[in-house]
């Protein structure tokens, strides 16, 4: 499978920040026309959203934990609610992303560098499922702690380099480890959920940029003191 934008082959795939991109019928999901052209433009993170939460197997009355509370991490907490979770707790050493992460369903959040993670950890873990989206070191690490005997657990996040895992404790709780990468049918679940308003991502979009101001763009998204998610408008 190749997507737009990807640097996982070579040469890499070319992205879509332009006007017109030459596409297949059967890569076209069509939607409503009533549908909003920028909250349907989050189909492809969410998707991912899906594709990890999918991977976890039932949330129904589960206690879930999001670690990472960026635009994926977000989502997540949306499709956490969407598909059932009876608790879902998010941590992000950023205000600004916990109180995001509220806003889009989670019951709780705390900054994982100064909380008092106890009643979470004890009795060898609290949450049914969890899920990495920053692939910090210290949050997948986190995670085995929090994540109760026998639980799973969902790696989204990805940064380069190997990963100090100890092995051990995440042997003796049994805990199961999951990858989840991008998506395939998720897409079209997504375009469905953002049409029908089962998820609303509105809270997440820091700002809609022209095309001709893809430079001021880019360098607006790579302020993540004030940016989350940023569009560009080809009108």
């Amino acid at each position: 499978m190749r997507f737009f934008g990807s640097a996982m082959l070579n040469p890499h795939v070319d992205g879509g920040f332009a006007q017109y991109v030459a596409v297949r019928p059967d890569q076209c999901v069509l939607y409503s026309d009533d549908a909003d052209d920028a909250v349907m433009a989050f189909s492809e993170p969410l998707a991912v959203a899906i594709n990890a939460v999918n991977r976890a197997g039932s949330l129904l009355g589960r206690k879930v934990l999001v670690t990472g509370s960026g635009p994926i991490g977000c989502l997540l907490v949306a499709a956490c609610r969407a598909a059932g979770a009876s608790e879902i707790v998010a941590s992000d050493p950023v205000g600004k992303n916990r109180e995001l992460a509220i806003t889009m369903g989670a019951d709780g959040v705390f900054d994982p560098t100064t909380a008092d993670l106890s009643r979470y950890t004890a009795g060898k873990g609290y949450f049914d499922v969890s899920f990495e989206a920053s692939g910090a070191i210290s949050a997948i690490q986190m995670n085995i702690d929090l994540t109760r005997a026998r639980g799973t657990m969902v790696q989204v996040g990805m940064r380069p380099g190997m990963v100090e895992i100890p092995l051990t404790k995440f042997l003796a709780k049994e805990v199961v480890l999951v990858g989840a990468f991008r998506f395939t049918d998720e897409y079209t679940t997504a375009v469905r959920w953002l049409e029908k308003g089962r998820v609303n991502p509105r809270p997440l979009l820091s700002g809609v940029f022209p095309y001709a101001e893809l430079e001021d763009a880019l360098k607006f998204a790579a302020d993540k003191s004030r940016a989350l998610k940023v569009q560009l408008l080809f009108a």
